[in-house]
C-alpha cells in the first residue's frame, strides 16, 4: 500500500471516530432534553387526570375486571397513551384504557415506596407517582404513552447524512493533502530516478523550507559526493596502476 493511501486512510479513521462520537454526543443530549420533556406532557397529564377524576373522591371506587368479550375488544383496541389511578391498596380506581395489561406487581410495590419513578412497561415509556388527594388520602399515578419523537427522528437521520457527508468531505480532502504533502517525496523519487552513472556531478535540487526533506535531500547529495570521490579515487588508482604496468613492458620491449 502505498503512503498516500495508508496516511489517507488513517486520517478518514481518525476523523470518522472523532466526527461519530461527537454526533452521538449530540444525539444523545438532544435525546435527554427530548425525553425530559416528555416526562414533563406525562406529568402534566397525570395530575391533571388525578384532579379531575379526584374532584368526586366519593364516587371513586376499584374498578371492576372487563369480563364483556365485546367490551374487551372495543377497549383493547390499539392505544398511545394510558393514564391509570391506584388507590393506597393499589387497586384499580380509574383508567383511560381499562383493557390495557396491568402493571407487575414489583413495580406496583415500587410505586408505595413514593417519590417519581420512570420505567418502561412493555412499549411505553411510564411515569410513576404520588398524589394526596384534597381528603389527605394517597393515590399512585401511572401515565404511560409511545415515546417517538418526530424531531429526534429527524435529527438522527439528519446526522447520519451529516456523517457520511462528512467522511466524503474527508476522504476527499485528506487525498488532497495527502497528494501535497507527498509531492516533494514523488519529486526526490524523479530526480534521483534520472541520476546516470555517467553523470556522477548531478545533484537534487534543495529547497529552502528547511524541513526533513530538505535534510534527506542534503544527506543524499552528500552520498553521491562520497561515491563520486570515491569513484575518481578509483579511476586515479586504476590509471596510475595501469601506467605502472606499462612502464616495465616497455622497458623489456626495448631492451
Amino acid at each position: 500500500m502505498q503512503i498516500r493511501t495508508r496516511l489517507t486512510l488513517q486520517f478518514i479513521v481518525l476523523v470518522a471516530g472523532i466526527l461519530l462520537l461527537s454526533l452521538c454526543f449530540i444525539y444523545w443530549k438532544f435525546r435527554q432534553i427530548t425525553e425530559g420533556e416528555f416526562y414533563d406532557s406525562l406529568r402534566s397529564k397525570a395530575l391533571m387526570t388525578a384532579e379531575m377524576v379526584l374532584n368526586e373522591e366519593d364516587k371513586v371506587k376499584p374498578l371492576e375486571s372487563v369480563e364483556d368479550p365485546k367490551r374487551a375488544t372495543s377497549e383493547s383496541l390499539p392505544f398511545r397513551e394510558n393514564i391509570v389511578i391506584y388507590n393506597a391498596a393499589l387497586q384499580k380506581v380509574f383508567a383511560f384504557n381499562r383493557a390495557a395489561e396491568p402493571l407487575r406487581k414489583d413495580l406496583l410495590s415500587t410505586l408505595a415506596t413514593g417519590g417519581e419513578h420512570r420505567f418502561r412497561n412493555g412499549d411505553f415509556y411510564a411515569l410513576g407517582l404520588r398524589h394526596q388527594s384534597h381528603s389527605g388520602k394517597q393515590y399512585f399515578i401511572v401515565a404511560e404513552s409511545k415515546f417517538n419523537s418526530e424531531e429526534l427522528n429527524n435529527l438522527r437521520n439528519i446526522l447520519i447524512v451529516t456523517f457520511f457527508l462528512g467522511i466524503g468531505i474527508v476522504a476527499a480532502g485528506g487525498w488532497l493533502h495527502t497528494g501535497q504533502a507527498m509531492s516533494p517525496v514523488a519529486r526526490i523519487v524523479n530526480q534521483v530516478d534520472g541520476i546516470r552513472p555517467s553523470d556522477l556531478s548531478a545533484r537534487l535540487n534543495v529547497s529552502n523550507s528547511h524541513d526533513e526533506i530538505s535534510r534527506l535531500v542534503i544527506t543524499f547529495n552528500r552520498l553521491l559526493d562520497r561515491i563520486q570521490f570515491a569513484f575518481k579515487m578509483q579511476k586515479s588508482f586504476i590509471s596510475n596502476v595501469s601506467h605502472e604496468l606499462k612502464n616495465p613492458v616497455s622497458y623489456t620491449h626495448l631492451t
